[in-house]
Protein backbone atom coordinates (compact mmCIF):
# COMPACT_ATOMS: atom_id res chain seq x y z
CA UNK A 1 0.00 0.00 0.00
CA UNK A 2 1.88 3.32 -1.34
CA UNK A 3 -0.11 5.42 -3.63
CA UNK A 4 -4.08 6.49 -3.73
CA UNK A 5 -6.79 4.71 -2.71
CA UNK A 6 -7.76 1.47 -0.48
CA UNK A 7 -6.63 -2.22 -0.83
CA UNK A 8 -9.30 -3.65 0.55
CA UNK A 9 -12.86 -2.08 0.34
CA UNK A 10 -15.52 -4.17 2.64
CA UNK A 11 -18.68 -5.24 1.43
CA UNK A 12 -21.51 -6.02 4.00
CA UNK A 13 -20.68 -9.10 5.80
CA UNK A 14 -17.82 -9.90 4.67
CA UNK A 15 -14.73 -10.95 7.03
CA UNK A 16 -11.24 -10.67 6.58
CA UNK A 17 -9.30 -12.86 8.93
CA UNK A 18 -5.81 -13.66 8.64
CA UNK A 19 -4.40 -17.37 9.42
CA UNK A 20 -0.51 -18.46 9.38
CA UNK A 21 0.62 -15.16 10.34
CA UNK A 22 -1.09 -13.25 7.66
CA UNK A 23 0.78 -9.36 7.41
CA UNK A 24 0.09 -6.59 4.83
CA UNK A 25 2.92 -3.98 4.85
CA UNK A 26 2.15 -0.52 3.95
CA UNK A 27 4.57 2.38 2.62
CA UNK A 28 4.61 5.98 3.32
CA UNK A 29 2.64 7.99 1.47
CA UNK A 30 3.24 12.42 1.31
CA UNK A 31 1.08 13.43 4.22
CA UNK A 32 -0.88 15.78 1.89
CA UNK A 33 -2.74 12.98 0.62
CA UNK A 34 -5.71 11.85 2.02
CA UNK A 35 -7.93 9.15 1.61
CA UNK A 36 -6.16 6.17 2.13
CA UNK A 37 -6.72 3.34 4.31
CA UNK A 38 -5.62 -0.67 4.08
CA UNK A 39 -8.55 -1.88 5.15
CA UNK A 40 -11.77 0.63 4.21
CA UNK A 41 -15.12 -0.21 5.66
CA UNK A 42 -17.41 2.34 4.07
CA UNK A 43 -20.90 3.43 4.31
CA UNK A 44 -23.41 0.39 4.40
CA UNK A 45 -20.54 -2.14 5.10
CA UNK A 46 -22.38 -3.44 8.50
CA UNK A 47 -21.47 -6.47 10.10
CA UNK A 48 -17.83 -6.90 9.01
CA UNK A 49 -14.87 -8.40 10.72
CA UNK A 50 -10.91 -8.14 10.63
CA UNK A 51 -9.09 -10.41 12.80
CA UNK A 52 -5.72 -12.01 12.90
CA UNK A 53 -4.04 -9.56 10.85
CA UNK A 54 -0.53 -7.96 11.15
CA UNK A 55 -0.87 -4.42 9.79
CA UNK A 56 2.91 -2.98 9.56
CA UNK A 57 5.23 0.13 8.57
CA UNK A 58 8.19 0.74 9.29
CA UNK A 59 8.05 3.02 12.14
CA UNK A 60 9.41 6.25 10.40
CA UNK A 61 8.67 9.77 11.57
CA UNK A 62 10.41 11.56 8.54
CA UNK A 63 9.17 15.34 7.76
CA UNK A 64 6.26 14.99 5.15
CA UNK A 65 5.28 11.37 5.12
CA UNK A 66 3.09 9.52 6.86
CA UNK A 67 1.52 5.93 6.86
CA UNK A 68 -2.42 4.94 5.44
CA UNK A 69 -4.80 4.37 8.49
CA UNK A 70 -4.88 0.52 8.90
CA UNK A 71 -8.58 0.18 9.06
CA UNK A 72 -11.61 2.47 9.00
CA UNK A 73 -14.93 2.36 9.38
CA UNK A 74 -17.59 4.72 7.76
CA UNK A 75 -20.69 5.08 8.62
CA UNK A 76 -20.69 1.18 9.03
CA UNK A 77 -22.74 -0.37 11.67
CA UNK A 78 -21.37 -3.16 13.88
CA UNK A 79 -17.79 -3.75 12.44
CA UNK A 80 -15.85 -6.63 14.65
CA UNK A 81 -11.53 -5.56 14.67
CA UNK A 82 -10.36 -7.99 16.96
CA UNK A 83 -6.93 -10.04 17.82
CA UNK A 84 -4.91 -7.76 15.47
CA UNK A 85 -1.57 -6.52 15.48
CA UNK A 86 -0.63 -2.56 14.40
CA UNK A 87 3.14 -1.92 14.12
CA UNK A 88 4.94 0.88 13.13
CA UNK A 89 2.19 3.00 11.06
CA UNK A 90 0.60 5.71 11.60
CA UNK A 91 -3.00 5.02 12.52
CA UNK A 92 -4.71 2.10 13.89
CA UNK A 93 -8.05 2.10 13.77
CA UNK A 94 -10.26 4.94 12.48
CA UNK A 95 -14.05 5.26 13.22
CA UNK A 96 -16.01 8.41 11.86
CA UNK A 97 -18.63 9.72 9.58
CA UNK A 98 -19.00 13.37 8.62
CA UNK A 99 -20.87 14.72 11.25
CA UNK A 100 -22.98 14.42 14.63
CA UNK A 101 -26.38 13.79 12.74
CA UNK A 102 -26.03 11.36 9.49
CA UNK A 103 -25.20 7.65 9.84
CA UNK A 104 -22.79 7.49 12.58
CA UNK A 105 -21.26 4.47 12.96
CA UNK A 106 -22.97 1.88 15.45
CA UNK A 107 -21.66 -0.38 17.81
CA UNK A 108 -18.21 -0.84 16.59
CA UNK A 109 -16.04 -3.50 18.40
CA UNK A 110 -11.87 -3.02 19.01
CA UNK A 111 -11.00 -5.37 21.02
CA UNK A 112 -7.53 -8.12 21.98
CA UNK A 113 -5.52 -5.67 19.41
CA UNK A 114 -2.05 -4.92 20.01
CA UNK A 115 -0.95 -1.29 18.79
CA UNK A 116 2.99 -1.40 18.92
CA UNK A 117 4.85 1.83 17.73
CA UNK A 118 1.93 4.21 16.30
CA UNK A 119 3.91 6.78 14.77
CA UNK A 120 3.17 10.35 13.06
CA UNK A 121 5.61 13.00 12.05
CA UNK A 122 3.46 16.46 12.24
CA UNK A 123 0.01 17.11 14.85
CA UNK A 124 -3.19 15.17 13.64
CA UNK A 125 -0.95 12.90 11.27
CA UNK A 126 -0.86 10.42 12.72
CA UNK A 127 -0.11 8.66 16.20
CA UNK A 128 -3.03 7.22 17.39
CA UNK A 129 -3.75 3.68 18.27
CA UNK A 130 -8.07 3.73 18.44
CA UNK A 131 -9.07 7.39 17.32
CA UNK A 132 -13.01 7.56 17.46
CA UNK A 133 -15.67 10.56 16.25
CA UNK A 134 -19.18 10.71 15.28
CA UNK A 135 -19.93 7.05 16.66
CA UNK A 136 -22.22 5.42 19.12
CA UNK A 137 -22.10 2.73 21.43
CA UNK A 138 -18.13 1.87 20.54
CA UNK A 139 -16.77 -0.64 22.72
CA UNK A 140 -12.88 -0.51 23.11
CA UNK A 141 -11.70 -3.22 25.31
CA UNK A 142 -9.15 -5.47 26.13
CA UNK A 143 -5.80 -4.01 23.32
CA UNK A 144 -2.82 -3.22 24.28
CA UNK A 145 -0.91 -0.43 23.72
CA UNK A 146 2.87 0.21 23.53
CA UNK A 147 3.93 3.45 22.11
CA UNK A 148 2.18 6.16 20.66
CA UNK A 149 3.87 9.65 19.26
CA UNK A 150 0.05 10.96 19.95
CA UNK A 151 -2.84 9.08 21.83
CA UNK A 152 -3.58 5.57 22.79
CA UNK A 153 -7.06 6.26 22.55
CA UNK A 154 -9.20 9.54 21.21
CA UNK A 155 -12.32 9.85 21.83
CA UNK A 156 -13.54 13.23 19.59
CA UNK A 157 -16.59 14.90 18.14
CA UNK A 158 -19.64 13.29 19.07
CA UNK A 159 -18.62 10.06 20.70
CA UNK A 160 -21.49 8.88 22.58
CA UNK A 161 -22.26 5.85 25.10
CA UNK A 162 -18.68 3.95 24.22
CA UNK A 163 -17.10 1.67 26.58
CA UNK A 164 -13.00 1.91 27.26
CA UNK A 165 -11.97 -0.82 29.50
CA UNK A 166 -9.51 -2.91 30.52
CA UNK A 167 -6.87 -1.84 28.38
CA UNK A 168 -2.98 -1.43 28.89
CA UNK A 169 -2.16 2.23 27.27
CA UNK A 170 1.35 2.45 27.80
CA UNK A 171 4.79 4.66 26.30
CA UNK A 172 2.42 7.60 24.49
CA UNK A 173 4.20 11.03 24.35
CA UNK A 174 0.78 12.60 24.92
CA UNK A 175 -1.80 11.61 27.41
CA UNK A 176 -2.80 7.86 27.19
CA UNK A 177 -6.59 8.72 26.96
CA UNK A 178 -7.78 12.00 25.61
CA UNK A 179 -11.68 13.22 25.23
CA UNK A 180 -11.31 16.30 22.99
CA UNK A 181 -14.80 17.64 22.65
CA UNK A 182 -17.75 18.83 24.57
CA UNK A 183 -20.38 17.00 22.67
CA UNK A 184 -18.45 13.72 23.57
CA UNK A 185 -21.09 11.77 26.42
CA UNK A 186 -22.02 8.98 27.74
CA UNK A 187 -18.58 7.57 27.64
CA UNK A 188 -17.68 4.94 30.25
CA UNK A 189 -14.05 4.51 30.85
CA UNK A 190 -12.81 1.73 33.56
CA UNK A 191 -10.13 -0.87 34.31
CA UNK A 192 -7.49 0.61 32.38
CA UNK A 193 -3.73 1.01 33.06
CA UNK A 194 -2.15 4.07 31.59
CA UNK A 195 1.24 5.49 31.19
CA UNK A 196 2.97 7.97 29.72
CA UNK A 197 6.67 7.53 27.42
CA UNK A 198 9.57 8.83 29.26
CA UNK A 199 9.83 11.14 25.98
CA UNK A 200 6.05 12.72 26.46
CA UNK A 201 5.40 15.93 25.54
CA UNK A 202 2.23 16.18 28.16
CA UNK A 203 2.69 14.52 31.79
CA UNK A 204 -1.03 14.22 31.63
CA UNK A 205 -2.09 10.77 31.62
CA UNK A 206 -5.91 11.18 30.93
CA UNK A 207 -6.91 14.37 29.22
CA UNK A 208 -10.31 16.18 28.81
CA UNK A 209 -9.89 18.82 26.62
CA UNK A 210 -12.82 20.76 24.73
CA UNK A 211 -14.66 23.51 23.64
CA UNK A 212 -16.22 24.60 27.34
CA UNK A 213 -17.47 22.11 29.11
CA UNK A 214 -19.79 23.26 32.35
CA UNK A 215 -18.39 22.46 35.75
CA UNK A 216 -21.51 20.28 35.84
CA UNK A 217 -20.12 18.25 32.93
CA UNK A 218 -16.94 18.11 34.46
CA UNK A 219 -18.11 16.69 37.93
CA UNK A 220 -20.03 14.10 35.75
CA UNK A 221 -17.32 12.74 33.93
CA UNK A 222 -15.46 12.75 36.92
CA UNK A 223 -18.33 10.31 38.27
CA UNK A 224 -17.60 8.17 34.98
CA UNK A 225 -14.03 7.62 35.46
CA UNK A 226 -13.49 4.18 37.42
CA UNK A 227 -10.26 2.53 38.24
CA UNK A 228 -7.77 4.08 36.24
CA UNK A 229 -4.52 3.01 37.22
CA UNK A 230 -1.06 4.95 36.75
CA UNK A 231 1.53 2.86 36.50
Amino acid sequence: VGSTGSLIVMNAGNKLIGKNNAEIYSAAVPNNVANIYVVDIPAGANECEVAGINFRGNGSTAPGVNYPSAIRVYKANYADIHNNTFDGISWGVFVAADDAVNNNPIGTRVVNNIFYDMTGPVADRGGYGVLLTFNTGSLVSGNTFEGTSRHCIYLSAATRNAVVSNNICKGSEFSPISIFSGDVAGVEIYNCVVSSSALARSTRIFWMCSSGPTPKCARTWRSRLRSLVAS
